[in-house]
């Protein structure tokens, strides 16, 4: 019943104040910067000597390997036989082979513009297609011929990080599933996975909310609860479905001059799934694209090619501290 109120309360803040920092977390950044052919480069504004980059082939730019590891925190293990290099970063494993031009990703094969070379006892690997796979964008400069790779990641327990190929994502304890959101960020998830919040931008995201049925709830009660909650805003649709016993569905948006709204109420026998977005009216493909996947949610895990962002594992959530040393 809190949980509901809060929810309510939170929505209604939000249209009343027409909030834009959807998405808003504290995070961390990973920054590389350099110049092909400079043994200097910066980690973040620390300077670090390396084997210097180089380009080969059709622009391809080859960086050592320890860059990469250093940056992203990424673990690396060398097979000396078939020298062979095996990267593992969180929901992605890369397997690359000096001289081979093909590599694997996530158990798939792929074909680098480059294949890895050792020159010099220095393994240097393609950084555009390592990076990207680790989730970083990288951009060049032509008028300073500087390369800037960028890495935004959420300092949160339920983040996923890097590419995940997967159609549907979802929650196995909670049992819901949605499209996978490609092109946004996991960017605040809750240690027990009750809420989840994806992003694009500061302007452009939805949350998945999770409560327990509570005893005294009431399906058009609630219905009416949201509408009301939409009196600030122009509304553009409130319907419901009270049709299915083991699926009640709610479903209210609303828009302001600037601004989309979007609520989704789905009740079940054991949970109430809430599931909000709000979208900028100037982004009308990416507000689409957003307000799509909000309609593949289902109260249903079980799905085929699905990512499971629980972190309920043999039925039991593990928290650890650094700081508590626990």
């Amino acid at each position: 019943m809190l949980r509901k109120a809060v929810v309510l309360f939170l929505t209604v803040a939000m249209m009343l104040s027409m909030v834009t920092t959807v998405g808003a977390t504290e995070s961390d950044r990973v920054e590389i910067k350099f110049c092909v052919g400079d043994e200097t480069l910066t980690i973040n504004g620390n300077a670090v000597t390396v084997e210097k980059p180089y380009v080969v082939g059709e622009g391809v730019t080859l960086v050592p390997l320890r860059v990469i590891t250093e940056a992203f925190g990424a673990t690396v293990e060398w097979v000396e036989e078939t020298q062979t290099i095996k990267l593992k970063y969180p929901d992605v494993d890369i397997v690359l082979q000096i001289g081979n031009p093909i590599a694997e990703v996530n158990g798939k094969s792929e074909t680098l513009l480059a294949a890895p070379e050792l020159p010099r006892d220095s393994t240097m690997v393609p950084l555009r297609f390592i990076s990207e796979n680790f989730g970083a964008t990288v951009s060049y400069d032509e008028a300073t011929e500087g390369i800037t790779v960028v890495k935004e990641t959420v300092s949160d327990t339920g983040l996923v990080e890097g590419r995940v190929e997967n159609k549907f994502i979802g929650d196995s304890y909670y049992k819901w599933s949605v499209e996978n959101p490609k092109d946004m960020v996991m960017s605040e998830r809750s240690f027990d996975g009750s809420y989840t919040f994806f992003s694009y931008d500061e302007n452009n995201g939805f949350d998945v909310s999770i409560d327990i049925v509570y005893e005294d709830y009431n399906f058009d009660k609630s219905f009416n609860d949201w509408k009301n909650s939409f009196k600030q805003v122009t509304l553009v649709k409130a319907d419901k479905d009270a049709s299915n016993e083991k699926k009640k569905v709610i479903h209210i948006q609303g828009k302001t001059k600037s601004s989309f709204y979007d609520v989704y109420e789905i009740v079940t026998e054991n949970y109430i799934y809430t599931v909000s977005g709000i979208f900028s009216n100037d982004e009308t493909e990416i507000k689409n694209e957003g307000l799509r996947i909000m309609s593949t949610f289902e109260p249903d895990y079980y799905q085929d090619d699905i990512h499971d962002i629980s972190n309920v594992k043999d039925g039991v959530r593990r928290f650890e501290s650094e700081g508590m040393k626990f």
